[in-house]
């Protein structure tokens, strides 16, 4: 009903469980840290342009809002590990 494929639901979905993953054992290696929240930010941009694209009110876009923010302020905090 938002004018994606069926299995794209599927795809978002296995995308959130890996980054939540990936987040959890992050507390231990920041590498896995940035990797998670390089995901989550991607999803939530994705997320945040679905929302607009139906016309949905801004308080319904606050949750991808707020994960958007923090997933920005993990990777922020954790990136230095990604250059090595």
């Amino acid at each position: 009903h938002y004018g994606y494929p069926a299995g794209f639901r599927i795809f978002t979905s296995v995308v959130e469980v890996a980054a939540a993953v990936l987040l959890i054992v992050g507390i231990w290696n920041e590498t896995f840290a940035a990797i998670g929240s390089f995901l989550v930010v991607a999803t939530m941009i994705g997320a945040i342009f679905t929302h607009i694209k139906i016309q949905d009110k801004l308080k319904d876009m606050m949750m991808p809002i707020i994960l958007l923010v923090l997933g920005a302020i993990v990777l922020a905090l954790n990136y230095s590990s990604l250059l090595g």
